[in-house]
């Protein structure tokens, strides 16, 4: 039976999820704060689908498994969605971790978390002891600075996020059934589905989705559902031209001094370094999208981009960045924490609890990483 369902939020989940809902012949209408969908944080990252090598923390490895099996179906899902042309936003099928030798996971640990993950690679059939191959002294000395301790490659992609938002903003302006409303700051859903903004009600739905992602908490707050544990960060990275030494691959320096260094297309590079890249850190995660606003305009994105490009040349010998970045990436990130990522128990370093929740006709859905985002939308779908 065809359903009226309202979606709060275009970023990549709300737009999935929506085109995954027209497909079923729903009627979506799609409700986004900015003046376009898909222009903060679904857009300003590194693009990286995780496949859990980052959360070696996570003693338990449920975010290792539950980020390796969503990692594992991100191309798959998002083909069914905008077509074979998606093909074009793989930018590399590898990445680096990069261990300081102040690591937060010393080595017997680091090597029980790299098992559990080639164990799971292997129950599913994706490579067993080839997925994080831990690479030897010769090839890390011959690319790295003493600093590092040693390094994994692993079997994790990175796509092109622009072209990825792109491609998944045209599908939403060719689907017959879905009606995008821009610059709608949604105060108020009720749980008989009204939505509201600026005081009056915007139409009374089947459904609600609640994918406003840094207002979600905020909005279930409205309806009296529990909002406590979420934390707002607010974080940065610049795209950059190359002068010499580019990477072949992806690089994330993990469990200490944290960065993401991504070769783009066209000699262009992303980096961001922690903690000069951490725009703000809050943990009223009903501050709001205003909260991101506010810390943005105070921050000093240049030093930041001094910092970052200073720590990244000296950790990689040859790399050689342009001083002035080419574009800035910066948008916020929501998480169940209390603290920061430079503590080792902080929530940030777990990421499996988080999908759809709710009952009746109202539902929201925290996707804790860019990679659940497809997974999750399929699964959203079809519980509508």
């Amino acid at each position: 039976m065809t359903k009226s369902i309202a979606i709060v939020g275009g970023g990549l989940m709300g737009a999935l999820t929506a085109l995954c809902l027209a497909r079923k012949g729903h009627q979506v209408i799609l409700y986004e704060r900015e003046a376009e969908v898909l222009s903060r944080a679904s857009r300003n990252n590194e693009g990286k689908v995780h496949s859990g090598f980052t959360y070696g923390l996570d003693l338990t490895h449920r975010t290792q498994d539950l980020m390796f099996r969503y990692g594992r179906a991100f191309m798959p899902r998002l083909r069914e969605v905008l077509g074979a042309e998606v093909d074009a936003i793989l930018l590399h099928r590898r990445n680096d971790y990069a261990v300081m030798r102040a690591s937060q996971l010393q080595d017997e640990r680091e090597a029980a978390h790299a098992g559990a993950l080639n164990r799971i690679a292997a129950d599913a059939g994706d490579g067993g002891a080839a997925f994080a191959r831990r690479l030897d002294e010769a090839e890390v000395r011959g690319r790295f600075s003493d600093a590092v301790s040693h390094v994994h490659e692993v079997t994790e992609a990175t796509v092109d996020v622009d072209l990825l938002c792109d491609l998944t903003a045209n599908a939403l302006q060719a689907v017959g059934k879905i009606e995008i409303v821009p610059g709608t700051d949604v105060e108020a859903i009720s749980e008989e589905g009204e939505v509201h903004s600026n005081g009056r009600a915007l139409g009374q739905f089947d459904r609600v989705l609640n994918a406003a992602w840094d207002g979600l908490p905020r909005l279930d707050a409205v309806r009296g559902q529990g909002a406590d544990g979420y934390c707002l960060r607010a974080k940065c990275g610049f795209v950059a031209r190359v002068v010499s030494g580019m990477p072949a691959r992806p690089i994330t320096f993990c469990w200490g001094p944290f960065g993401d260094l991504v070769p783009q297309r066209d000699g262009m590079v992303y980096i961001s370094w922690y903690p000069a890249c951490l725009m703000g850190f809050t943990k009223n995660g009903l501050a709001g999208a205003e909260w991101y606003d506010t810390v943005a305009a105070a921050f000093d994105f240049e030093g930041a981009y001094a910092e970052s490009r200073a720590a990244f040349e000296a950790l990689l010998p040859g790399l050689k960045l342009e001083a002035q970045p080419v574009s800035v990436k910066a948008g916020s990130i929501l998480a169940e924490a209390r603290t920061d990522i430079d503590d080792p128990a902080s929530g940030l370093h777990r990421r499996h609890r988080f999908g759809p929740s709710g009952t009746g006709r109202v539902m929201s859905v925290y996707t804790a990483k860019l990679t659940c985002a497809p997974g999750l939308a399929h699964e959203i779908a079809e519980q509508f």
